[in-house]
């Protein structure tokens, strides 16, 4: 008689949860000195922008995992539903079979019938865990992509920002804790620029 073991689809080992970027710091002093303020408030701006990005592609990236992982446990559910009733069929044709002179012949032949319906299940299953993992894929994708986009932007409108603050600042007031303070500012700022936030997101994801 045939084995039943329950068949399971097992996920890609590369696939695993998106982590979410932790939040940037802002930097100045509290509170910040007038010659800094547009510059400060530019940075807060800029990071506040990303910080948003990151927690949308976040929001993005978790339901994309979860749908990928309901695809799977509904590809399994359905694996071991089909061998569940296949067996069931396999068990009264062998039951039908001891009725008959050729009890043998038939139950060989609803053995192989068994047997062929458990491959074309667990094939089936294999395709929709297949499909489930690329569609998991390219949704990630189109989550750095947008990111990326995001982060473009927001660096467009923090290096504007910039230039509208030096406009206003008074070159005088400006003493040298103050300029090491936007300095340090920009470097962060220039850190997060596009160029490094999409590698960012695809080590995370």
């Amino acid at each position: 008689m045939a084995e039943r073991r329950r068949p399971e689809i097992e996920a890609s080992p590369e696939t695993s949860a998106p982590t979410p970027v932790p939040e940037p710091a802002t930097g100045f002093r509290e509170p910040v000195p007038a010659p800094c303020r547009h510059f400060a408030q530019a940075h807060t701006s800029y990071a506040r922008a990303l910080r948003e990005k990151d927690q949308s592609a976040y929001q993005r990236s978790t339901e994309a995992y979860h749908n990928y992982w309901r695809a799977l446990q509904e590809a399994n559910a359905g694996l071991w539903q089909g061998s569940h009733e296949a067996y069931g069929d396999y068990m009264r044709a062998v039951g039908e079979a001891l009725t008959h002179t050729d009890a043998q012949q038939r139950a060989f032949r609803a053995y192989n019938t068994y047997r062929q319906a458990l491959l074309q299940g667990h094939a089936e299953a294999t395709q929709r865990c297949v499909q489930a993992h690329l569609d998991y894929q390219r949704s990630l994708q189109e989550v750095v992509e947008t990111a990326q986009q995001h982060s473009a932007a927001a660096y467009s409108t923090y290096t504007k920002a910039l230039q509208e603050a030096w406009t206003q600042v008074d070159a005088n007031a400006l003493d040298a804790e103050c300029i090491a303070s936007i300095c340090q500012r920009m470097m962060a700022a220039a850190s997060w620029a596009p160029s490094t936030m999409g590698r960012g997101l695809r080590s995370a994801f």
